[in-house]
């Protein structure tokens, strides 16, 4: 509703919001998060996982946003996730929601908590 913004936005290629919803998400299924079907993730873990995320778009800066219940649960991250301090914070069993960016194509993922 600006119509003098201080910035403008561009978007160069294909852009998707839509969301995608995992179901159960634990050792053997639903564990890869992949960017190819969208950027905003929801599912509840079901146990100890090892979470995967790939097909990121290259050339381009990428956010995705996770809302997952039971997070309180053991989860292994992947090792391109830089969490401040070094480990992933202490999440509670209700759902959290962790937004994600990335510019070097999922290289190195930064989480906003």
């Amino acid at each position: 509703k600006n119509t003098s913004p201080a910035a403008t936005l561009h978007i160069d290629g294909n852009y998707s919001t839509s969301q995608t919803n995992l179901g159960t998400i634990n050792s053997t299924s639903n564990n890869t998060i992949s960017m190819a079907v969208g950027n905003y993730f929801r599912g509840t873990i079901g146990g100890a996982v090892t979470l995967t995320f790939n097909n990121f778009p290259a050339n381009c800066t990428t956010g995705f946003i996770c809302a997952f219940a039971n997070v309180g649960t053991n989860i292994t991250w992947p090792a391109a996730v830089k969490w401040a301090g070094g480990s992933a914070p202490t999440f509670s069993s209700n759902t959290d929601i962790i937004t994600f960016v990335t510019h070097d194509a999922g290289t190195t993922i930064f989480p906003a908590l």
